[in-house]
């Protein structure tokens, strides 16, 4: 059965239709960048136009041209007393944009990528959304939006409990939503379940940055104690971004003094990570902290069940013995979890369910209606904060 994701309305004229400019930092391919390209096909899907900024022009341009969307690539340093000529040029830059662009709403798809565009956008009254997609607090909120912000963006309530109130801060009249990131339904051909029946054994795997983080050395160590006989294999497709591969030769050292290199399958990077959910029986995530975890509700789209840690907004995403397992956040927790996991069909059972509820409370179109409805409301308040808050800022503001 080919899955057939709900597209979006026709809308009956062009009143209905924003213009929506996001703005992303961009460094490397992550859950923000996937997450930002999923919107923008959702946007544009619906007849809305989008821009992007980026702040590193590298694949992922190319990717978020084919998205749909209009793009430029513009430097987005920190400011700070060092770089007042490269944020000057900068907002200037940005200033440029809006003109030729035209948005009314702008978009900061993360907390780092809103400085310069909460500033310009203060100051040519444009309502801004900023997406936090990591823990932050208000108060460290409202330093990187020194300009303000009309909307904020938590993708879960895990990260709306670390925001904590705004009200004390220059954030006080931005409207706070959550709002889990959707499934990309775009690629919904099934997978062959007939594929992972035929394997022998349970097959587990992990798709994500290799970073300590993400708690690939709390499996390895888990498997360790995992007697052999039980040891699932596990594939583990992703790339170490940090230290060039230095935290990737550690873990294959841990895997090797644990005495399970046999089980564990280095993939790499996969440009289609339909390669690794075609061959496993359910996806791990043992990070230990994770605002979302997007891996789960991708999985789920491939009718795949998760085996995560209890922490963040995994709990969340995952329902115990119902789309998935959770897993008390320690190595003895996993080497349990490890050595008495569900047969095969138990398993398949777990992701039938986690596609069923991926359906139902992750989908596009829900997700977009609800972004849209926040812009609007945004667009008809106009709630922008009165100064900005640094002497920095208004000097920038006054050289323009």
């Amino acid at each position: 059965m080919t899955v057939m994701a709900p597209l979006t309305p026709e809308f009956p004229d062009d009143s209905n239709r924003l213009r929506i400019l996001f703005v992303a930092r961009a460094p490397f391919i992550s859950g923000a960048e996937r997450a930002l390209l999923t919107l923008i096909r959702l946007f544009c899907q619906s007849g809305h136009t989008v821009g992007v900024i980026l702040g590193t022009d590298s694949g992922f341009t190319k990717e978020v041209e084919d998205a749909g969307a209009r793009v430029w690539v513009v430097r987005l340093p920190q400011r700070s007393a060092k770089t007042v000529l490269s944020w000057w040029r900068c907002t200037r830059r940005i200033r440029r944009i809006i003109a030729d662009f035209k948005p009314d709403v702008l978009h900061a798809n993360e907390v780092p990528a809103c400085q310069a565009v909460s500033v310009v956008g203060r100051e040519l009254k444009i309502p801004l959304v900023v997406h936090i997609r990591w823990a932050v607090t208000a108060s460290e909120l409202d330093w990187w939006a020194k300009g303000g912000a009309s909307g904020v963006v938590c993708i879960s309530k895990w990260v709306r409990d670390q925001l904590g109130d705004v009200r004390p801060t220059g954030l006080a009249n931005a409207e706070v939503v959550v709002a889990p990131d959707p499934i990309d339904w775009t690629d919904t051909e099934p997978l062959d379940a007939a594929v992972r029946q035929t394997t022998t054994g349970i097959r587990l795997g992990f798709a994500g940055q290799l970073i300590a983080a993400k708690g690939i050395d709390v499996l390895i160590r888990a498997l360790g104690q995992v007697p052999p006989l039980l040891r699932p294999q596990v594939f583990i497709a992703g790339r170490d971004t940090q230290t060039g591969g230095q935290y990737r030769a550690m873990l294959e050292r841990l895997a090797e003094e644990h005495g399970v290199t046999d089980s564990i399958n280095w993939l790499g990077f996969l440009a289609d990570i339909r390669t690794l959910y075609q061959q496993v029986d359910a996806v791990v995530c043992p990070s230990r902290v994770e605002p979302l975890g997007l891996v789960p509700l991708e999985a789920a789209r491939y009718r795949l069940p998760a085996i995560v840690n209890r922490v963040g907004g995994l709990a969340e995403t995952v329902k115990d013995g119902l789309t998935g397992l959770i897993v008390p956040p320690t190595v003895e927790g996993w080497a349990t979890r490890l050595a008495t996991l569900p047969s095969k069909e138990q398993l398949a059972q777990l992701g039938e369910s986690a596609y069923r509820e991926a359906v139902t409370h992750y989908s596009g179109s829900l997700y977009r209606d609800e972004l849209i409805a926040l812009y609007n409301r945004l667009i008809s308040r106009r709630k922008i904060p009165s100064e900005p808050h640094t002497d920095l800022a208004k000097n920038l503001l006054r050289q323009h």
